[in-house]
């Protein structure tokens, strides 16, 4: 048995699948999918321009999803831009030339995970890149302009979705491309590296009659597959667009056109192509639609490839001995065998990792401690990009060593070890300080990513203000606002712990600003707020009496507000010690402001 394939489908928020290598009992692959973040990439829009912006070459189109997707022009095909019928005939002409069935196979698909980039399945044609490149996309793309867009890249921080116009089906043997910008009209994955086996794929191909502009690329789970199997697959893919032409015809902008396979469909599609693996489901309805999804790729039940699990003492992971490596993916930290560990920090920049010989002292020699250490730390840190689908680029600092022979070592290492990722990546040399960085396809969402949401406190910075800054931050906006316009009260609400601290540390402050402003100032202490640096500023205007927002950061929600509202006049503190003294005065501000306003 070559590895072991554990489905936890118990929640109806989270399906969770793990591969397992029979041989060592750990985790080699892991996805997880959860009703809190859906998956964009993959899935067919019918979307709207909503802004065409040349200094970018790029629009944004409204696919009904909230925040507007990134079109680059570049993934923009032919046949919508706004010129002559003549123009875009002869491009699109140059687009399908010399469409060729020989030996001229397009490069690596990356069946297995990259089925929906074809930016690397075939040479382009360098006359249609020109001759695009001579239009602007302020020219040929205007404003709420329908497009038929999917998506290959998933939303990130600030950043929404990446789009594309070259649309991509995948299914069991092929990846259906229905409007290629590349010259083949097929392709087989150079995986597949028999060239006996690549001639009879090629001879299937040949039977296939693709229409011209389309490209059909056969994946790696093509190989020793039956001529009549490969060719069912193809037909279900073009029945397939052809549904979705049908729908779109009948739909209004922005909407859902086609979703993505599902994980669970995902898993049974690409997972089981050996028959010795084994699928072993905890979930009912999870089993059940496994088993039609089988029935449907493979045209037969399943008979020892699909397992139920029926233990509800005991979950599936915790059966399978690996839910203790799961919850490893929820920390920075990873403990080496060595003792040593490695420390992994994501940003929307980059992925750091830190390398650590913590407790690895059993090599007597310093070099040769620092040498095992890294060499066991890359295996690890290989795994857990893959695990914890950590992308881009990512800085690894491993342990200093002296001798350069040590230092080719261990690059030669982390290439060999990054091999094995299913994702393409890049392994650069370590550099004058002693940091080797590489780059890796992002697939999909980070675990992370896909699992967590920002901190409510400190709105994902990592950190929040001590009570003493926030006061003083919210001191001075207080302060600029009085400058700003005079008002004859204003309320301040912040977090209780600040406000206690204004009244004990800054009550000789505010009881001058409030002399220097002739105003009244209320600090306000709300439980409510969750953020230390969360305030609201309000005035009431001298001419009108009543009370007008003036600034607010983070602002509460409109139940605060009106418990804000019932209780203010319970919970208004001022700031003039003396209750006496406090009276005279207000009575003095009073009068000045009634000579004021009666001149």
């Amino acid at each position: 048995m070559s590895k072991r394939i554990y489905v936890d489908a118990v929640h109806p928020e989270e399906t969770r699948v793990v591969v397992v290598d029979a041989a060592t009992n750990r985790v080699s692959d892991f996805d997880v999918e959860t009703t809190t973040k859906p998956q964009i990439k993959g899935n067919i829009y019918l979307a709207k321009v909503i802004r065409v912006e040349p200094s970018l070459q790029a629009a944004f189109v409204d696919y009904g999803n909230g925040k507007n997707g990134f079109l680059p022009f570049s993934e923009i095909h032919p046949d919508y831009y706004q010129i002559t019928a003549e123009q875009k005939k002869k491009l699109i002409e140059l687009a399908h030339a010399n469409i060729v069935d020989d030996d001229d196979d397009p490069d690596d698909e990356n069946d297995e995970v990259a089925e929906y980039d074809d930016s690397s399945a075939g040479e382009d044609n360098k006359e249609f890149t020109k001759r695009a490149h001579e239009f602007k996309i302020q020219d040929v793309i205007k404003q709420s302009q329908i497009l038929l867009v999917q998506g290959v890249k998933e939303e990130r921080g600030q950043k929404g979705a990446s789009m594309t116009t070259y649309l991509s089906l995948a299914g069991r043997f092929a990846v259906l491309m229905p409007n290629s910008r590349k010259r083949n009209s097929y392709g087989i994955s150079k995986k597949i590296s028999d060239k006996a086996e690549r001639a009879r794929l090629r001879d299937i191909l040949h039977g296939l009659k693709i229409p011209k502009g389309m490209t059909v690329v056969l994946r790696t789970a093509a190989m020793d597959a039956k001529a009549e199997d490969i060719a069912a697959d193809y037909d279900y893919l073009v029945n397939l667009w052809n549904d979705i032409r049908k729908i779109t015809l009948t739909s209004v902008a922005p909407v859902t056109i086609h979703t993505e396979d599902s994980l669970l469909r995902r898993v049974v599609r690409d997972f089981l192509s050996d028959k010795e693996d084994v699928l072993t489901i905890q979930g009912d309805e999870a089993y059940d639609a496994a088993k039609t999804y089988f029935q449907q790729m493979y045209g037969r039940a399943p008979r020892k490839q699909l397992v139920k699990y029926n233990d509800p003492a005991v979950p599936i992971m915790v059966k399978a001995g690996v839910e203790k490596q799961l919850e490893g993916l929820h920390g920075p930290y990873v403990v080496l065998p060595s003792g040593g560990s490695i420390v992994i920090n994501q940003t929307e920049a980059m992925v750091t990792i830190d390398v650590n010989s913590s407790r690895a002292i059993k090599e007597k020699d310093i070099e040769q401690t620092a040498l095992n250490t890294n060499l066991e730390a890359a295996e690890e840190i290989a795994l857990q990009l893959r695990l914890r689908d950590l992308a881009g680029i990512v800085a690894i600092d491993f342990i200093d060593m002296e001798e350069e022979r040590n230092n080719r070592k261990l690059e030669m290492k982390m290439r060999e070890v990054m091999k094995r990722d299913r994702a393409r990546t890049q392994v650069a040399k370590i550099n004058a300080f002693g940091v080797l960085m590489l780059s890796r396809q992002r697939l999909r969402s980070s675990f992370i990513e896909s699992s967590y949401i920002a901190c409510p406190h400190c709105m994902g910075a990592g950190v929040v203000p001590s009570i003493q800054t926030a006061a003083i931050i919210m001191f001075r906006h207080l302060q600029e606002k009085l400058l700003a316009k005079s008002a004859e009260k204003i309320i301040m609400t912040v977090p209780t712990d600040v406000a206690i601290y204004l009244l004990n540390n800054k009550r000789a402050e505010l009881a001058d600003m409030e002399r220097e402003f002739e105003t009244e100032i209320v600090i306000v202490g709300d439980d409510s707020m969750m953020n230390i640096d969360q305030y609201s500023i309000q005035r009431v205007a001298p001419e009108q009496n009543k009370t007008d927002d003036l600034l607010s950061a983070h602002e509460p929600s409109t139940d605060a507000k009106r418990k804000n509202a019932q209780h203010v006049e319970a919970k208004k503190t001022t700031m003039n010690a003396p209750r006496r003294k406090r009276k005279q005065y207000q009575q003095k501000k009073k009068q000045s402001i009634w000579q004021k306003l009666v001149g």
